[in-house]
């Protein structure tokens, strides 16, 4: 089997530009009640790991690293991509 997750890895830098976005969250409203959104920083990390029937780890697959110059929600990037069409390769 393979076991698969992604981790998000969040820096705070004076020139966020050098490590892409990973995200955009809510933080709370303003004094006229409007909503305040946060970017956040840094590196993706994709990992897929390779582990028998019985649970003994045999290591890692596949690691993917990467970042985002614009943040793409869930939802959009699935109107983009039709998984019932990608290769398994």
């Amino acid at each position: 089997m393979v076991l698969q997750d992604t981790t998000e890895f969040t820096f705070q830098r004076e020139r966020h530009e050098a490590v892409g976005i990973t995200r955009t969250v809510t933080t709370g409203r303003d004094k006229a009640g409007q909503v305040r959104m946060h970017t956040l920083y840094g590196l993706l990390m994709h990992a897929s790991l390779a582990v028998t029937t019985d649970g003994l780890s045999l290591g890692l697959a596949a690691v993917k690293f990467w970042s985002r110059q614009k943040f793409k929600g869930a939802n959009a990037v699935k109107c983009k991509v039709n998984p019932n069409h990608v290769p398994i390769e």
